[in-house]
């Protein structure tokens, strides 16, 4: 390898996470981008093995659509207080 000292290649983390097999680099980059795209963050406590990754990216399935909902709701709330537009439906 031609990097520069220092790399971020050539730290223990990557060393580490080359060596695992097929499913858990599968599972890590789940989490990754669930993560990202739920906008739930990385915090300091993070999952460590692949259960812990697969019961946190459920958590955020459940917790999402959780939120999902009480929008849902509170827009259909919002939709049924106009008097004049609720006798027409």
């Amino acid at each position: 390898k031609d990097y520069a000292d220092g790399s971020w290649d050539e730290t223990e983390e990557v060393d580490y996470a080359n060596n695992w097999r097929l499913w858990s680099r599968y599972n890590a980059a789940l989490y990754w981008a669930m993560t990202t795209m739920t906008t739930v963050g990385y915090g300091d406590i993070v999952p460590e093995s692949n259960g812990e990754r697969a019961a946190t990216m459920l958590a955020m399935v459940v917790g999402g659509s959780f939120y999902g909902f009480v929008i849902a709701q509170i827009g259909q709330i919002m939709s049924c207080t106009d008097l004049k537009t609720k006798r027409f439906y």
